[in-house]
């Protein structure tokens, strides 16, 4: 496959630092979100601007995603992590849904 486009985007809300990484892949226009998750329940809402559209939204990948209308990954470090469906719960009640998690190394403290 041919990688047509991609973007590397540093997001920081606060003090937590995000990045959402965009791929556009060959003829099939399959475009996935990746965040990597920081701890849910120190989220704040923010407000995010694209062009004359305003998203308010605590994940930086749902207001892309109502932008773009494409598929989440939200990886998850394991240090925040006791139990999947825990972490998956307390996301979901900061309004991200229809996502998928993974959990993933954390490097650090």
């Amino acid at each position: 496959m041919l990688v047509e486009c991609c973007f590397l985007v540093f997001v920081i809300l606060g003090e937590s630092l995000f990045f959402a990484l965009f791929l556009f892949f060959g003829f099939g226009g399959v475009v996935v979100i990746v965040q990597v998750s920081g701890d849910p329940d120190k989220y704040s809402p923010v407000r995010y601007r694209l062009g004359d559209r305003v998203e308010e939204t605590y994940y930086s990948c749902e207001a892309l995603r109502r932008f773009l209308g494409e598929e989440v990954l939200l990886l998850a470090p394991e240090s925040l992590v006791s139990d999947l469906n825990d972490f998956r719960g307390r996301v979901e009640r900061k309004g991200l849904t229809d996502f998928e998690l993974f959990l993933i190394p954390a490097v650090g403290e």
